[in-house]
């Protein structure tokens, strides 16, 4: 996952949907822009934002927790409880499903850290 440095307030409408910034849809090195994410809950009520490259590497490291782990297999449940894939709509939007946003006890406004 990207480095993070200061944030941003920004409005979620009635639909649930976010304006991702452009900064955060030009994906990886050749900066190229993303138009699917993976969204899931994070830690401390957050939700985390994922491009499929980074989403790959997290699958990766989830592989490698043993299943006769049972805290590793109650972490994984958790965490992928309520992941989804998300598309990037043409305003550059993504609509955060009901449940994360429950989940993130969001409302009219989110606040994201914007990628260094």
């Amino acid at each position: 996952m990207a480095s993070f440095y200061g944030t941003e307030t920004y409005a979620i409408d009635h639909k649930g949907r976010i304006s991702v910034p452009a900064s955060m849809r030009r994906a990886g090195a050749a900066k190229k822009v993303a138009d699917t994410f993976y969204l899931v809950a994070g830690f401390e009520g957050c939700l985390a934002l994922y491009t499929p490259d980074e989403w790959r590497r997290v699958e990766e490291r989830l592989r490698q927790i043993p299943m006769g782990d049972r805290r590793g297999r109650a972490f994984s449940r958790a965490f992928l409880m309520d992941a989804t894939k998300v598309s990037v709509d043409a305003q550059g939007r993504v609509a955060i499903p009901p449940a994360l946003m429950g989940r993130a006890g969001l409302g009219k406004e989110a606040v994201l850290l914007r990628p260094g």
